[in-house]
């Protein structure tokens, strides 16, 4: 049955309307607005640079399958840091073994106002006159596109809802990334309805020494599937002082068991190892702190002072890599250049203690 061009189903035609298409299966639908949130450092953004670009080169995310699909990645906070990100995945990429990056990905870096139809619109031609209808745009974040409006007020209705019709006009999705409130247990911040208006909401977490995903909301999948992230660290270059730069890149993890962490680890500190040797360092300057954490400019004084290299480059570059291969493996983790034990390895170590000691 037929009004004007609009068609009406009976249950029989509705039953046969199947949606099982998607971007990242379980995680990510072909096509609406997802919300990925999360409290500050806690590698959103690092993993959802990694999982667009898994998408635009069509790569499984972990063990979950990517449809391939143009990227636009709008990095509006943090893109001081983008080069360093992008140096880094492609250093983690070539390690893997992976071929080398030939998905349609761009960056914008310049300001973007989500709430102001004339830009979306504007930017929406952009995309189609490209011939990428279909494609995935990352808003990077929320709050950097809707600058001058009240997170707290239905304002923010008017942004969704272009996000909403930038994913119609273009036949594809939006991800926006963005932060929790004060009470990160109440969810995204801002107005009450951003969930509600939104086809799929992740919440992001820091787990251990990496990032989960969790599906706290989907309109057309179960909630609750989700991915982890390790956070390894590479280095990218050398700054003008002679500095190693660094970065880090979310590694998808797989599902499957692999090698025990404890295993690992005790290859890493085998005595004698250059990482066993940084991390005795470590544990000099921190019983020297007499605090939880030691900056890394006072672990560096002892490291250069115990090290027998003959050249301070030769010492600066042992250091980084062993300091880096440490936090990789879980021993250390950083904040802010400040070093501390993880939790993990720190009851490792009070275990020893007391089976030692009786």
């Amino acid at each position: 049955m037929t009004t004007g061009t609009a068609q009406f189903l009976t249950l029989e035609e509705a039953a046969n309307l199947w949606n099982t298409d998607y971007t990242i299966k379980r995680l990510l639908p072909h096509r609406g607005v997802v919300l990925l949130y999360g409290e500050p450092a806690c590698g959103k953004s690092f993993s959802m640079l990694s999982a667009a670009i898994h998408i635009s080169e069509g790569w499984p995310l972990g063990n979950h399958r990517v449809k391939q699909k143009p990227v636009y990645y709008l990095a509006l906070e943090g893109s001081g840091g983008l080069g360093k990100r992008v140096r880094a995945f492609k250093a983690w990429a070539q390690k893997e073994g992976k071929p080398q990056l030939q998905g349609t990905f761009y960056f914008w870096t310049h300001g973007f106002a989500l709430h102001a139809w004339d830009e979306c619109r504007s930017f929406c031609d952009c995309i189609l006159t490209a011939g990428h209808s279909g494609a995935v745009v990352v808003v990077d974040t929320l709050s950097q596109s809707t600058l001058g409006l009240d997170e707290n007020s239905s304002d923010m209705a008017l942004a969704i809802g272009n996000a909403t019709q930038i994913a119609e006009t273009i036949g594809g999705l939006v991800v926006l990334v963005h932060h929790v409130g004060k009470d990160s247990a109440r969810g995204p911040r801002g107005h009450s309805s951003l969930v509600g208006n939104v086809d799929c909401a992740i919440q992001a977490v820091r787990s251990g020494d990496g990032c989960k995903w969790t599906v706290k909301k989907s309109k057309d999948d179960a909630e609750g599937h989700g991915i982890d992230f390790k956070l390894p660290i590479f280095e990218v270059g050398i700054d003008p002082d002679g500095e190693i730069m660094t970065s880090c890149v979310a590694e998808p993890c797989r599902a499957e068991k692999q090698r025990s962490k404890s295993d690992a680890v005790a290859e890493v500190l085998k005595p004698g190892s250059a990482a066993d040797k940084c991390f005795s360092t470590f544990l000099l300057a921190l019983h020297e702190a007499k605090t939880d954490g030691v900056h890394i400019d006072d672990w560096r004084k002892i490291y250069y002072a115990k090290s027998t290299a003959d050249s301070q480059n030769t010492k600066r570059n042992s250091f980084s890599r062993a300091r880096n291969e440490l936090v990789n493996m879980g021993v250390l983790v950083v904040e802010n250049d400040v070093y501390a034990l993880t939790a993990e390895f720190r009851r490792k170590l009070q275990a020893e203690h007391a089976e030692r000691h009786g």
